[in-house]
């Protein structure tokens, strides 16, 4: 073999392995492509997971504090006390029910009852919107105000009460007696916005706690 068709061998098998090269960096890039799309597919579903998780979390707190306040209610001691106080209203098209209360459900370290009040804050300077509780000490300086549902922008509350035969009436302020039990209904423009676990109705038997 001369040495000029020698030359020519080599030089086809180099290009025959910049081929193979270029053919392997393609196929190596897709590859790199379709791990990328799927690993970002993952991260995404985990963040959609633990957003909704969160959402549930939050949820179930909300519905179980609303439960224990109401199990826990208590009647005023004396006249300086406010009373049980349930307003029916309404905003626009929406229930805009108000309830306010004293409960002795462990809301604060240490001892003394707590008084609880319910609403759905709608002012744009608010720092939390929706369902709102704030709690304060009865007899003390702590106060909170606790985000229950941001979603919410209604809330109808209804109270069970017997006098020959029972019945639920929209209303109730005492302070001397309490109904035997509150329904409340939390509402939104977009119902599916609220969580499943507010979605339904929380009906409590009120001072049911041992």
């Amino acid at each position: 073999m001369s040495s000029k068709t020698a030359r020519a061998s080599e030089t086809a098998q180099a290009g025959l392995t910049l081929l193979e090269l270029l053919v392997g960096l393609v196929i190596m890039s897709a590859a790199l492509g379709v791990g990328y799309t799927a690993f970002t597919g993952v991260a995404e579903q985990r963040e959609r997971a633990l957003r909704t998780m969160d959402r549930t979390t939050r949820a179930a707190f909300a519905r179980s504090s609303l439960i224990e306040w109401l199990q826990d209610v208590r009647l005023a001691a004396d006249q300086h006390d406010p009373p049980f106080r349930g307003l029916d209203g309404v905003y626009g098209n929406e229930p805009d029910d108000q309830l306010l209360f004293l409960t002795t459900a462990p809301v604060f370290p240490g001892e003394g009852p707590v008084q609880v009040h319910l609403f759905i804050d709608r002012r744009p300077t608010a720092p939390e919107h929706g369902l709102v509780a704030v709690l304060s000490e009865l007899h003390g300086v702590r106060s909170e105000r606790l985000d229950l549902a941001p979603a919410a922008t209604g809330l109808d509350i209804r109270y069970l009460f017997e006098f020959g035969r029972r019945r639920w009436v929209p209303g109730w302020v005492s302070s001397s007696a309490l109904p035997l039990g509150v329904e409340l209904t939390i509402t939104a423009s977009e119902q599916s916005k609220l969580p499943p676990l507010l979605q339904r109705p929380i009906l409590v038997a009120v001072g049911a706690s041992p």
